[in-house]
């Protein structure tokens, strides 16, 4: 008996100690756990954006298109591309041929969306010859614009994942996506266009290997609306900046750490390749 008296217990003030301890311990852990489950996903979200862009540009080099059944194509006022909705099959318009894809960012509330637009050109100008060139092509996206909200809309709307962002925010001077052209250039569209071959004249046809060529859709920013870019879009001639020195680059914040991730598209003259990069940091604090 008193062997059991003499026992001692833990008082109420220990096991609250003890409990307090625990669950610092246990919080610990659980933001350590979160911490790098977030950065993992922002490493996967930027990887997935990437692999989507040259996604685009694989498809713009191999002519792969949507093969949409309801879209059919005329030749409008002026003489440019008129997208409508139609019955013809992919490839069998005697007006328009599928030129290049567009990427738009920068969309939604905090910049977490953005759109791909087919663009679509002449097929033969005004003398009955294939087309050469983009002034030839007179491209125009298959979206509405301001001048004609009844065109045909093929637009492929897409969310960047985790809460990947690109900011929006038009009261800073802070370039988020550019390219390089006398001086950085901000804008918040970016194209990927087939070239066009030489024109035969004996027999009538366009001779040559298509490729891909990089061209930053000048006077586009992130805030834009989906109009507003496509008027951009439709404007794209022999004199837009295709295939700058430094390419285009992106800069993407995460949305749950202290992350930024940057893609450069067409580096060194490399119209067709990608690149990634992430580091510490909010894409505003860079120099």
């Amino acid at each position: 008996m008193k062997q059991r008296l003499n026992q001692k217990a833990f008082s109420i003030v220990e096991v609250l100690i003890v409990l307090v301890v625990t669950s610092a311990l246990f919080v610990s852990a659980v933001l350590l756990i979160s911490g790098q489950q977030q950065k993992t996903q922002f490493s996967q979200a930027i990887r997935d954006i990437e692999s989507q862009i040259s996604d685009v540009i694989n498809d713009v080099s191999t002519g792969f298109y949507p093969s949409s059944n309801n879209i059919d194509c005329q030749i409008g006022a002026g003489g440019k591309p008129k997208p409508v909705t139609g019955s013809k099959e992919q490839g069998s318009s005697e007006e328009c041929i599928f030129i290049g894809k567009v990427m738009q960012f920068g969309l939604g509330t905090n910049g977490e969306g953005f759109n791909i637009y087919t663009v679509v050109g002449r097929r033969k100008t005004v003398g009955g010859k294939e087309v050469q060139n983009l002034n030839e092509a007179m491209p125009t996206a298959v979206a509405p614009s301001s001048a004609d909200a009844a065109t045909a809309d093929n637009t492929d709307q897409k969310t960047l994942l985790y809460g990947l962002n690109i900011s929006n925010d038009p009261t800073t001077n802070i370039k988020y996506m550019k390219y390089n052209s006398s001086g950085d250039q901000s804008i918040g569209s970016v194209g990927f266009f087939s070239t066009f071959g030489s024109y035969d004249s004996s027999s009538n046809l366009a001779t040559g290997t298509p490729t891909a060529t990089l061209i930053p859709v000048s006077g586009t920013l992130l805030n834009n609306t989906s109009k507003q870019a496509v008027d951009k879009i439709n404007l794209i001639n022999n004199s837009s900046p295709i295939n700058p020195s430094g390419g285009v680059t992106i800069c993407f914040d995460s949305g749950g750490t202290n992350q930024h991730g940057t893609i450069t598209i067409g580096n060194n003259g490399r119209q067709l390749s990608t690149s990634s990069s992430i580091g510490s940091g909010k894409c505003k604090d860079l120099p």
